[in-house]
């Protein structure tokens, strides 16, 4: 976890978070008080970061607020409690993104499959753009978006992947994604040479599923975290507007399950540069 100060920091921002989250359900301060009832002025103090609330209180003001989300409602409260805000609170990012940002940065495996693009944690910033979209509802991204996501992806890499505390990411990818025109072919350019670095690094297993894989599962792209710690597998689902998470350990099981069997049928780890290393010469030709 990065330094950004202490408890009060984490205080701070999760008292931002609560008021974001009150204004996006079109409360008013008033009705956040009568939910808890406490008076109006402590509401204003706990959004401030100026007032800690008892943990069952800004649970009932999550659930108020329609956050049902586990992972999203622990990394409120933990904040709240005095956790100290990550890199990503700096930036103007969703509730469901930062506590995603918050289970990698403690993660010491992650386990991720991807069916359109290249796994997120592999991209570079101009193809996470240019990814951002392809993958978006409108076909376009927002002014913000062009300045934030690249460095999100630059920040998140530098931290996981290439950093002093380096996690070990195992991905698996369709070999589709590869082929899609994300980006003009110098990004994709650009993106495949940092596939091939990162497919010889000892962190990284790359892997790539081929049309005719044996084994394909059922739903979208997925990510498995470990932490450090005993706590279990976290699995999040990337869905259209925001990352599901899943805590229950049959569901856990089963996409821990699914990673194994794509392991198994997609092309070793040993193939990877090599393919991609081909597929290199075949988007250089397009320049």
């Amino acid at each position: 976890m990065s330094e950004n100060g202490g408890p009060g920091a984490g205080r701070a921002v999760a008292g931002a978070l609560l008021r974001r989250l009150r204004e996006d359900a079109g409360l008013s301060q008033q009705a956040s008080a009568d939910a808890i009832s406490c008076a109006k002025s402590k509401i204003s103090r706990l959004e401030a970061g100026l007032h800690t609330v008892r943990p069952a209180d800004i649970a009932r003001l999550l659930t108020l607020y329609g956050v049902a989300d586990p992972i999203q409602r622990d990394h409120v409260l933990s904040l709240a409690a005095g956790r100290t805000p990550g890199w990503w609170h700096e930036l103007p990012l969703p509730l469901w993104f930062c506590a995603h940002l918050a289970l990698e940065d403690d993660a010491r495996q992650i386990r991720t499959y991807e069916t359109t693009v290249v796994p997120s944690l592999l991209q570079t910033p101009a193809y996470s753009l240019a990814a951002a979209r392809v993958t978006s509802v409108t076909g376009s991204t927002a002014p913000a978006d062009q300045e934030i996501w690249p460095e999100v992806c630059r920040r998140r890499a530098d931290r996981l992947l290439n950093g002093d505390r380096q996690v070990r990411l195992w991905a698996v990818m369709e070999e589709s994604a590869l082929t899609l025109p994300v980006g003009d072919p110098r990004t994709r350019l650009e993106q495949l040479d940092a596939l091939i670095a990162a497919a010889k690094t000892p962190n990284v297993v790359l892997q790539i599923n081929p049309a005719a894989s044996t084994y394909r599962p059922r739903g979208g792209p997925f990510t498995l975290l470990r932490r450090a710690d005993a706590d279990p597998d976290t699995v999040l689902l990337h869905q259209l507007h925001a990352d599901q998470a899943l805590v229950r350990e049959e569901e856990v099981a089963a996409y821990r399950q699914a990673h194994t069997r794509l392991s198994v049928a997609a092309r070793p780890p040993d193939d990877t540069p090599h393919l991609l290393t081909r597929l290199r010469a075949e988007v250089a030709a397009l320049l």
